[in-house]
């Protein structure tokens, strides 16, 4: 193996192991949408609905893109079923003052092609 390949395969590992996509490969995945019209710096995020999660066991979070400050969509990874369908039957949560809505991640599609009009939301009234 010559010098340029090794380095090329060195720089795919480091990227799957930046982006979690060894986790996504693994693991059961969430989609989560915050309703807000402004978010916090995204890496607060995602180290927040960690610990928000981690009692539903070893949970991953990722901003599904860093660099846009109007994309408000992060990828949530689960050790399992039961732990991906206690968040779920968990939501709507309320983070950092922010609605979080949910939804389920199907393998055979990228998180830009999840039907974002079809999440459910909750709505309470007071009268």
């Amino acid at each position: 193996m010559d010098e340029t390949q090794k380095a090329t395969e060195g720089l795919v590992l480091n990227m799957r192991k930046k982006l979690s996509l060894y986790d996504l490969d693994r693991k059961v995945r969430l989609n989560a949408v915050f309703f807000a019209d402004k978010i916090p710096q995204k890496p607060y995020i995602c180290s927040t609905m960690k610990t928000v999660l981690s009692r539903f066991g070893n949970i991953g979070v990722t901003a599904s893109n860093e660099r846009d400050p109007g994309d408000k969509m992060f990828s949530v990874t689960a050790d399992d079923e039961e732990a991906a369908k206690a968040i779920l039957d968990s939501s709507p949560w309320s983070i950092m003052g922010s609605s979080v809505h949910f939804q389920e991640w199907p393998e055979s599609m990228a998180i830009e092609e999840l039907p974002r009009h079809q999440i459910a939301f909750w709505v309470h009234l007071h009268v």
